[in-house]
């Protein structure tokens, strides 16, 4: 009877204050950035305390850091990661994307702080028509660390094959601080709000997912990629190797002007 008793102050006790145990992340390199994108809004830390350590130790291992600078070939994001970003309906079937580590002589924080601000901005006034970061909130709180994350939206419109073809995106971009045993971490993560339509060539970008994490490496940092785009090059002739190769190419300029920014700031 007193064993019945205890069961039932223990079990009381569980349901006011046992937490649920924070989900494992994954091994699969692919499958761990899934994990990171669609745990990103989660309210504690837990699964992205687990999911950044894993990465963390995934990179430490030679062979997957040599392999992560490389690049891989992403075609999987979870529908789980994408269907309740917002009302829209989302489907997963046809995302094709990379996965690419890269390096900063910059900390975490350099890095993290110019991605939740307005400054960003500065980057790509030459590289776009029109760049616009709107945030929904003071993001001086998010640079001293007295919140956690700031959440804001990406206004863009771009021209290439002179001028010919044109474009408007608006995407939804985050950037989120997460304290883990080798020190403070942090993840980007943003997302297209509604398919982008060309003036042009029925050219059409779908969908588009990316995330990062940004993790400290020396006296540096490093940034481990992730992004899956559903895009249709409509008439014009782009073969896939090379609509693959571009957008790895993009990933690295992006990386390489943060860096060339923060250097001559």
């Amino acid at each position: 009877m007193i064993g019945v008793r205890i069961s039932a102050v223990l079990g009381a006790v569980c349901v006011l204050g046992c937490a649920k145990p924070a989900p494992e992340a994954p091994n699969d390199i692919e499958e761990l950035m899934g994990f990171l994108y669609e745990h990103y809004d989660d309210e504690e830390d837990g699964a992205l305390y687990n999911g950044l350590t894993k990465l963390d130790e995934w990179l430490a291992v030679g062979e997957n850091r040599t392999a992560a600078e490389e690049a891989f070939t992403f075609t999987e994001l979870p529908l789980t990661a994408i269907e309740n970003l917002d009302e829209r309906e989302r489907r997963n079937d046809k995302l094709k994307g990379h996965g690419l580590l890269t390096l900063s002589p910059h900390t975490v924080e350099d890095i993290a702080i110019l991605l939740g601000s307005k400054e960003f901005e500065n980057l790509y006034q030459d590289r776009y028509d029109e760049y616009e970061r709107t945030f929904e909130m003071d993001t001086a709180c998010f640079a001293d660390k007295t919140c956690d994350r700031v959440t804001g939206t990406i206004h863009t419109e771009t021209s290439w094959l002179g001028g010919s073809v044109t474009m408007v995106t608006d995407f939804e971009v985050g950037v989120r601080w997460v304290e883990t045993d080798a020190g403070w971490m942090a993840l980007n993560r943003s997302w297209l709000l509604r398919p982008a339509f060309g003036s042009c060539c029925d050219f059409v970008l779908e969908a588009s997912y990316y995330i990062a994490a940004i993790m400290p490496d020396g006296k540096g940092s490093m940034r481990m990629h992730g992004s899956w785009v559903e895009l249709d090059y409509g008439t014009i002739p782009v073969p896939e190797d090379e609509a693959a190769s571009r957008a790895l190419e993009n990933t690295i300029e992006d990386s390489t002007q943060t860096d060339e920014y923060l250097s001559n700031r």
